[in-house]
């Protein structure tokens, strides 16, 4: 299933985080299922495709992530 709807626009996004009445909410990490959801649901998780995320996150290397031994992994 292809994308549906487009992300929203930045200036939509700033005026969410200004809170100046966005045309709707920012979908940030919408799509983060948790531990052991998405193994639990699978295919049917497929159906929240075609919702962008509207905010990339942009992570700098603050953390060792392999030193925190988490139960997930991250690219």
């Amino acid at each position: 299933m292809a994308t549906e709807f487009a992300p929203l626009p930045r200036v939509e996004v700033v005026r969410a985080v200004e809170h100046r009445c966005p045309s709707r909410v920012p979908l940030v990490m919408a799509k983060w299922w948790g531990e052991g959801f998405e193994s639990l649901h699978g295919e049917s998780l497929k159906r929240f495709d075609r919702y962008p995320e509207d905010v990339g996150m942009a992570l700098i290397n603050p953390l060792d992530y392999e030193r925190m031994h988490l139960p997930w992994e991250l690219d």
